[in-house]
């Protein structure tokens, strides 16, 4: 869709006609048909007059989207509402996942090392602060990415970085 096809229907969705509208925007109603049929291109500052004059975003009108501040208050909670369903439906399938995966540990025969590790993993999580585990989670992601990255220097001090908070968090000198 083309920017004059935007304006069109931004003027439409409001019922407004064209002498009206050009009106309101402080131009001429030929001016407003030439934008709105694609036989003239407008100008940066007259789209941002319009979309000042009528409370919306230049991007809305510029390319039919709407930011959060052009919608309605009933849009804008449809939207909360998506978002809230959204994560629900996220966090339950996680929630699915890691039953799921718990119940495939059972139904094998795990070494003494397996247990250990799963049994200390288990207990490190049930104590610590969420601040050190999204702490080690966000360094050990940056890590794994700068691994293969090629840039040596940011991998080495991500690692160091790591080595210095786990020297801490394990009171190591």
């Amino acid at each position: 869709m083309t920017i004059g096809d935007n304006i069109k229907n931004f003027r439409k969705a409001r019922n407004i006609n064209q002498s009206e509208f050009a009106k309101k925007a402080e131009i001429s109603q030929s001016y407003l048909s030439d934008l709105e049929n694609n036989r003239k291109n407008i100008s940066t500052k007259t789209l941002s007059t319009l979309a000042e004059k009528f409370g919306v975003s230049v991007v809305y009108l510029a390319t039919g989207k709407k930011k959060y501040s052009d919608l309605t208050i009933d849009e804008r909670k449809e939207e909360f509402k998506k978002l809230k369903n959204k994560i629900v439906e996220t966090n339950s399938n996680k929630e699915n996942n890691i039953k799921n995966n718990f119940f495939d540990l059972i139904q094998n025969d795990l070494s003494f090392l397996q247990v250990h590790y799963l049994d200390s993993a288990y207990n490190f999580l049930q104590n610590e602060e969420d601040d050190y585990i999204l702490r080690i989670s966000v360094i050990l992601q940056m890590l794994n990415r700068e691994k293969n990255s090629g840039d040596n220097a940011v991998y080495e001090d991500l690692k160091n970085e790591f080595d210095e908070f786990l020297k801490k968090y394990l009171a190591i000198k």
